[in-house]
C-alpha cells in the first residue's frame, strides 16, 4: 500500500445491479487521501493547484498544413508517438454499402476489417493538431504555450464490429453540439413575438376543432 495510506484516509463502497432476486450484485470501493493530507492550504491551495494545471495558451497561426481528410480515428491503441509511413500501409477504400443513409468506407488494420465514415466537423468548428512551443514559469503558476501544427474540417471514425450508424457516440457528440447552442443560444425579440404569435394561433385552431366535435 502507499505510504499515504497509513495515515487518515477516505473510503467509499458503492454498489450496482439487482439484488440477489433478480441479479447479481458488483461492489466497488475506493480509497483515496483525506482533503487536508492532500491539500494542506485548504481551499485556496486546491484552486491554485487547479489552475496551475489548466493555464495555457494557443496561438494559431495561418500557415497551417491541412490535414482534411487525412484524419482517421481508429477503435483501439497504438504503441508509438512519431512519424510512420502510414498511407503506405493503411488504404482506405469506398466498401460500395450503405447505413442509414450513410455512405461507408472499408480498410484493415494488422488484418482486422474496419468500417469507418467521414464526417464534416460542426460548422465553426476547426480540429488542430498542437505542438508545445515554450513553457513559461512563474512564482505561481506554470503556462504551456501551444502552437497549431496542422488543422482538419473533417475525420473519418472506424468500427471494427458493426457498421458506423447514426446511434455511434462520435455522432451523437457532433448532435449535440448543434442542441447546446439551440439550448444555450441567445434569442432575439422578434423570434419571442413569432413564437408566441404561432401558439397562439395552434391554440385558437385547436379550439375551433374541439367545438366542433361537440354536441
Amino acid at each position: 500500500m502507499p505510504a499515504w495510506a497509513s495515515k487518515a484516509c477516505i473510503m467509499g463502497i458503492d454498489e450496482a445491479g439487482r439484488g440477489p432476486v433478480l441479479g447479481s450484485m458488483v461492489y466497488g470501493k475506493d480509497i483515496g487521501r483525506s482533503f487536508e493530507a492532500s491539500y494542506p492550504g485548504g481551499l485556496s491551495s486546491m484552486e491554485q493547484q487547479r489552475q496551475s494545471e489548466c493555464n495555457g495558451v494557443i496561438r494559431v497561426t495561418k500557415d497551417c498544413v491541412d490535414l482534411s481528410a487525412a484524419v482517421h480515428m481508429l477503435p483501439c491503441c497504438v504503441g508509438h508517438n512519431g512519424t510512420a509511413p502510414v498511407s503506405t500501409f493503411f488504404t482506405p477504400r469506398a466498401s460500395g454499402e450503405t447505413n442509414d443513409g450513410l455512405q461507408l468506407q472499408e480498410a484493415s488494420f494488422r488484418g482486422r476489417g474496419l468500417q469507418g465514415l467521414s464526417l464534416e466537423l460542426p460548422a465553426e468548428h476547426v480540429g488542430y493538431v498542437l505542438g508545445k512551443s515554450s513553457t513559461i514559469k512563474s512564482q505561481d503558476s506554470v503556462i504551456d504555450e501551444w502552437k497549431t501544427q496542422a488543422e482538419f474540417h473533417n475525420l473519418t471514425y472506424w468500427n471494427h464490429d458493426f457498421k458506423p450508424s447514426s446511434s455511434d457516440p462520435l455522432q451523437r457528440c457532433f448532435d449535440w453540439l448543434h442542441l447546446s447552442n439551440i439550448i444555450h443560444g441567445s434569442i432575439s425579440e422578434e423570434e419571442v413575438t413569432s413564437m408566441m404569435e404561432q401558439q397562439n394561433g395552434d391554440s385558437r385552431g385547436l379550439k375551433r376543432k374541439s367545438s366542433s366535435v361537440l354536441p
